[in-house]
């Protein structure tokens, strides 16, 4: 592998809400030969440009006297090797601020005037490490862009890195092919990038949490609302097994674009007794079809019914917050490769509009989320992305920065081990740190036909169901950010505590 070190212009964004990136231009570089022959840096002396730079003016405090500056000329010659040639450029000695490594989000934008040759071009990135097991990750490819190929301006949507994972170290130019080829830099820009590398969505510091939930989730509304008795019963469970948190399916009316709640009075009733045994409650509601666009107004419309519903009730009886079981691999829509990310980002809009709700009626945001979600290819790079404002964005990071709680649907059929509950979460843990998101870990009790092998407790007798739901809340304590477990569901675990 053979490769160049150089410094490259920098040039201010005129819209300084925007750009991070404004700085004094270094230009000079260090080069690695090993090939004797491979690359060559031409036009002007790193002195001469940096002399050039600063006898004008630039816009912003930036230095000036860009359209005197020739730039930087990455030459590849005739007689290099095939394949293996990477020019990487110091991300940190472009943008100084970033001297723990850049963790992506936003956008690179290079101006390249002249691309000559007949060798595929590649710009991307590379991470920390070993570079012989991280190759860069390719973010334009101008083989199969030709549009980009074309144009003088080159736009790299970078994603964003996990916590967990190596930050980017190198921008890399990376040829292949046979013959000469030369690439000339003129600017490159980094916009759209927020040092405090917070979600654009939600302004709150990381958090661990000090209490924590044990939740569980109540399906079937019509059984518990039937009577006094009933209620209570779900009131009294809840007391018994240590329940923190309901996730209450919520009744309602949809019509003519509009949502109503339903029994109403029996819902303050079971409310007001959840409230003595100190169970916060969530208004439940979820189904695939509510990630289409076309639907969106409804989920939004029942926010707006369960704030009114708590505007015109008593503190003890109201509702925490509103919990979405919106699932939008069950579309059709979703199966279909070539219309999958249009549904990715459906449900992530939704969510973002969901969100905003919550917080202007002061009602808790929650999700149930698939740990799949964090799914990674043969590379390790995650599989299900979004655009946001910032660029692209791994799916289960911009779900986890929007919520104020997760529920991890991690259902296994034992909690600890490799591929159990506590290690399906291990990537959420993560991001529930650093976002401030109380993160659950769940187990599934029910069966059926939708349940899937593998998957749930309820197969087995109610000691090792016992044995594993209480492995699971000493585990949640141990689990650096870890808010606590999640129960699906009071049904079924009603049912097999009855048992004798």
């Amino acid at each position: 592998m053979h490769f160049l070190m150089l410094t490259i212009m920098i040039v201010a964004n005129a819209q300084p809400t925007e750009t991070i990136a404004q700085t004094t231009l270094k230009f000079d570089f260090a080069a690695d030969w090993t090939s004797g022959s491979a690359f060559g840096v031409h036009r002007g002396s790193p002195s001469e440009i940096r002399d050039s730079l600063h006898s004008s003016g630039g816009q912003n405090g930036a230095p000036g006297g860009i359209d005197n500056v020739p730039g930087w000329q990455i030459d590849v010659f005739a007689n290099a090797p095939d394949d293996g040639l990477i020019a990487r450029i110091a991300i940190d000695e472009l943008f100084p601020m970033f001297t723990s490594g850049y963790r992506g989000g936003g956008e690179i934008i290079l101006s390249v005037p002249a691309i000559t040759g007949e060798r595929s071009i590649r710009f991307g990135l590379d991470r920390r490490g070993d570079r012989a097991s991280m190759p860069p990750e390719t973010i334009v490819d101008l083989s199969t862009d030709s549009s980009a190929r074309a144009s003088s301006r080159i736009v790299m949507k970078v994603p964003r890195v996990l916590p967990n994972e190596e930050p980017y170290e190198h921008l890399t130019v990376e040829f292949a092919g046979t013959g000469a080829a030369r690439v000339t830099l003129r600017e490159i820009q980094l916009r759209g990038v927020q040092l405090t590398d917070v979600s654009e969505t939600i302004n709150r510091k990381a958090k661990s949490p000090t209490t924590h939930r044990k939740c569980m989730w109540a399906w079937h509304f019509d059984k518990y609302l039937a009577s006094s008795q009933s209620r209570q019963a779900l009131a009294d469970f809840c007391a018994r097994h240590g329940i923190t948190d309901l996730f209450l399916k919520t009744p309602y009316t949809f019509e003519n674009g509009l949502v109503a709640l339903t029994h109403i009075d029996e819902l303050r009733e079971l409310l007001a007794a959840l409230s003595v045994v100190h169970v916060r409650t969530h208004a439940l509601d979820g189904h695939a079809e509510f990630v289409l666009k076309e639907n969106h107004n409804r989920v939004l419309g029942f926010v707006d019914a369960i704030a009114k519903f708590n505007a015109e009730s008593a503190p003890t009886i109201r509702f925490t917050g509103v919990h979405l079981d919106n699932e939008p691999y069950l579309l059709e829509a979703w199966r279909n490769k070539s219309t999958r990310d249009a549904v990715h980002q459906n449900y992530f809009d939704l969510n973002v509009a969901a969100s905003k709700s919550c917080r202007s009626h002061k009602l808790e945001f929650g999700l149930d989320v698939p740990f799949w979600f964090d799914s990674t290819d043969e590379r390790g790079r995650y599989l299900y992305w979004i655009n946001r404002g910032a660029g692209r964005t791994p799916l289960i990071e911009a779900i986890i920065a929007l919520a104020d709680n997760v529920a991890i649907m991690s259902y296994r059929e034992r909690v600890l081990g490799a591929g159990c509950v506590i290690d399906c979460c291990a990537k959420e843990f993560v991001l529930g740190d650093q976002y401030g998101t109380d993160v659950f870990a769940s187990v599934e009790l029910g069966m059926g036909k939708n349940v899937e092998v593998g998957t749930s407790l309820g197969r087995f007798d109610r000691a090792y169901v016992r044995s594993q739901l209480s492995t699971l809340w000493s585990a949640v304590h141990r689990q650096s950010g870890c808010a606590g477990m999640a129960i699906h569901y009071y049904d079924v675990f009603r049912e097999l505590e009855s048992v004798r």
